[in-house]
């Protein structure tokens, strides 16, 4: 784990340590790749005006995943959860 210990906290559930932290950036990626694959299956297939729609939104909106708060996901449980504000 590269995360900062203070970070960090074991799974909820099951007590494990083998978690992963879903990061903010994580989430922009995914946006903005998802959006520049359909960009191009619309390029590709000009008559689907509606794809082309559906990825610019999905490209000028990546920018929202940094508002996703950030989860952990347990890989033995396959739990995810918020981080708790203690």
């Amino acid at each position: 784990m590269s995360e900062n210990i203070k970070d960090w906290e074991p799974c909820p559930r099951c007590k494990s340590n083998r978690i992963q932290k879903n990061s903010k950036l994580l989430y922009f990626f995914v946006f903005l790749i998802m959006g520049v694959i359909l960009f191009f299956v619309g390029v590709v297939f000009i008559t689907f005006p509606v794809i082309m729609a559906i990825s610019l939104g999905f490209i000028f909106g990546s920018p929202l995943g940094f508002l996703i708060p950030v989860n952990y996901f347990c890989e033995d449980c396959k739990y995810s959860w918020r981080k708790s504000k203690n």
